[in-house]
């Protein structure tokens, strides 16, 4: 008899961009899932209800098929995507920490002009 074991908790890489005036995509590149919002926030609610969902079919009606549909990878656009977006807020904190250790580097004191 085979023993059941639990999977592995997932580590999932979601973005959510803005196509249009409050129309917002929220994509998970390891699942292969998107959902649509008028908000950021609101994109990203239905795809976390897509995600549950689709592990809970995922480990108990196709738990035979679980290996083959966990992870289920998106397109190479959609992957290029992600860490494109990972890549800019990256350089962007990279920046937000450069400019305050410039600032902290500042003399405390004036400089005295003679």
């Amino acid at each position: 008899m085979k023993k059941f074991t639990q999977p592995a908790p997932l580590h999932l890489r979601c973005y959510a961009e803005q196509q249009a005036p409050r129309m917002w995509v929220a994509v998970c590149i390891d699942l292969c899932l998107a959902a649509q919002g008028e908000s950021a926030q609101d994109a990203r609610c239905k795809l976390d209800v897509q995600i549950d969902s689709y592990i809970e079919e995922a480990n108990t009606v196709d738990r035979a098929y679980y290996d083959q549909l966990v992870p289920r990878m998106a397109p190479w656009r959609q992957r290029l995507k992600y860490y494109l977006i990972h890549l800019r807020l990256a350089g962007f904190l990279l920046r937000h920490q450069a400019c305050d250790f410039a600032r902290s580097a500042q003399p405390s004191v004036a400089p005295h002009h003679a």
